[in-house]
């Protein structure tokens, strides 16, 4: 299966204050690399700074623009756990290939 064909759909679930960034999946959940793409690519429906958080750390924030496909963790690594932050408490929902 091709990347992008494999990808899924999200909606992040919306930050409880100011200080608490909207997330995928909902927090204490954790999603794992399909192992399709050798990326995390991500496509919006609105655009949002994101960014990948590991069991190690959050890594650097990528503006993911509304509607294009923009890759947000290079690299990953087949079934490896993470979980996607938005900037802001404001969900958001779009499209996942990993």
């Amino acid at each position: 299966m091709s990347c992008y064909g494999s990808a899924r759909s999200y909606s992040a679930e919306a930050g409880s204050s100011a200080s608490d960034n909207a997330h995928w999946p909902k927090r204490g959940q954790w999603t794992s690399v399909k192992g399709n793409c050798s990326d995390i690519n991500i496509k919006t429906n609105s655009t949002r700074s994101v960014r990948v958080c590991t069991h190690n750390k959050c890594h650097g924030w990528h503006k993911a623009k509304a509607g294009v496909w923009t890759v947000i963790f290079p690299k990953s690594t087949k079934n490896a756990e993470y979980y996607v932050q938005f900037d802001g408490m404001s969900t958001n929902s779009g499209t996942i290939a990993d």
